[in-house]
């Protein structure tokens, strides 16, 4: 009995969650099929039906990644909120999501068995969603929405300081034992912007 489309694309969102999570938690090279097969309940091959190979089934899982993240950019950016709740708002939207986590993950992973074309593609996903950013700061700059001497480099390497810890923030708490309970990634972000609205213009 052939699969409607309806059931077909569940299989695939099915697949994809479990592999997002695999890939990220084992890296690309160490990542096994059966093991992402197992998590959804099917065999290998009925994987391989959908998507041809692991490689494959890895852009999939990066596409949908880049996707969710620069939604998020673009709808937050686009608001009319102060600069700086703009980016706080794209942080705290996007630790929910785990997405950049994800690229972040799989750009930083294991990567001797993904193809070299592949790994430069995650590298310019995550640069061109920053280029979103970094488009908006400075125009903030120029409206005068932000100090004139305003490094927006300076801005964005706190982006991705912040990001980047997303995925860290169980060992974290796994060292700071009885504190953990202290630490919060919507606080250290707001924490962040506190710091960070000295750039702004008072208006």
């Amino acid at each position: 009995m052939r699969k409607t489309k309806e059931a077909t694309e569940i299989s695939r969102l099915r697949i994809l969650d479990a592999a997002e999570k695999v890939f990220c938690s084992q890296g690309y090279a160490s990542a096994k099929m059966n093991d992402i097969a197992a998590m959804v309940g099917m065999t290998k091959g009925a994987i391989f039906w959908h998507y041809t190979s692991k490689a494959a089934l890895f852009r999939a899982v990066h596409t949908r990644s880049v996707g969710r993240i620069r939604q998020i950019f673009e709808s937050v950016f686009s608001s009319v909120d102060p600069i700086m709740e703009k980016c706080r708002k794209v942080l705290l939207q996007t630790r929910k999501d785990r997405a950049f986590e994800v690229l972040l993950a799989f750009g930083s992973s294991d990567t001797a068995e993904l193809p070299p074309e592949m790994l430069i593609e995650i590298h310019k996903s995550i640069s061109s969603i920053l280029e979103v950013a970094r488009q908006k700061l400075e125009e903030a700059k120029r409206v005068e929405e932000l100090l004139p001497d305003t490094d927006v480099f300076d801005i964005l390497s706190s982006f991705v300081l912040v990001m980047s810890g997303f995925g860290k923030m169980g060992e974290v708490k796994k060292i700071l034992g009885g504190l953990a309970g202290k630490i919060d990634g919507d606080i250290a972000i707001n924490m962040l912007f506190k710091g960070l609205n000295s750039f702004q213009t008072e208006r």
